[in-house]
């Protein structure tokens, strides 16, 4: 993993952290500046620990636990952590602060989607400034070459107000039987709003509504058939989620 960080987080926080899901992790994998740590590292190690503790867990459930950890032992203590990692193919880019009310930004590029490529910076980095977008306070978005970009939200608390809509958590995924869909709305009730699911092919294969009640979060699960009830072959699916006048696409692979 390539990891980049902006931001300040308490280190002894992180340190807390590391130790109460593994004592010895950091024993075992230190950081170049031990015993003066830098919180750069550390929010690094605690990543990865994460995600070697839930092997059965996507990259992406394994940033949630984590940044709703650290929200969590933050309490009323200020803290930014603003990052990017990336496997040399899918990008991860978070934007998350506690207790600023101007925190660091966070954009990527290009607007247009899907696109062979895509660049995370903190500010546009080009007079191009329409093709960048900025992403939302307590927002994950994953970005894969030649795939549409997906936001998902990543506290728990209450939302940012510049938060449109977006998935939450999307599991287990792959997935053998049934898929657990969880996503939020522009706005509570809209009656406009809904889920689609297509196929590699771009057909669409089933539809869901999600706006029947009052709240803006909303869990659909699917078992992987079509409307008619009938079993669909195993594959790469996406479910794009359509609130307000934003849309949000998520990858899933049903492995039957």
């Amino acid at each position: 993993m390539l990891f980049a960080h902006n931001g300040t987080l308490p280190v002894e926080i992180l340190l807390s952290l590391i130790q109460d899901l593994d004592p010895i992790y950091l024993h075992n994998n230190p950081t170049d500046y031990s015993p003066v740590y830098l919180d750069s590292d550390l929010l690094a190690i605690y990543i990865l620990e994460t995600m070697d503790t839930y092997l059965d867990s996507t990259v992406e459930a394994c940033i949630k636990m984590v940044t709703n950890a650290i929200d969590s032992a933050l309490g009323s203590t200020p803290a930014e952590y603003n990052f990017v990692m990336t496997d040399g193919n899918t990008l991860w880019a978070v934007r998350c602060a506690s207790g600023y009310t101007n925190a660091p930004t966070l954009h990527y590029f290009p607007l247009t989607a899907p696109s062979p490529f895509y660049i995370v910076a903190s500010q546009p980095l080009d007079t191009l400034v329409d093709l960048w977008v900025p992403m939302p306070e307590s927002t994950l978005t994953v970005l894969v070459p030649n795939e549409p970009p997906h936001s998902i939200r990543l506290l728990g608390r209450v939302l940012a107000p510049e938060i449109a809509g977006g998935f939450d958590l999307v599991s287990p995924n792959p997935f053998t039987s049934d898929i657990t869909i969880s996503c939020h709305l522009a706005e509570s009730g809209d009656p406009t709003s809904y889920l689609k699911i297509t196929n590699s092919a771009g057909q669409v294969v089933r539809e869901f509504p999600v706006a029947q009640s009052d709240s803006r979060s909303h869990t659909i699960q699917w078992d992987g058939t079509d409307a008619r009830g009938r079993s669909l072959p195993n594959g790469v699916y996406f479910c794009h989620l359509y609130t307000g006048n934003r849309s949000y696409t998520h990858k899933i692979i049903m492995l039957k």
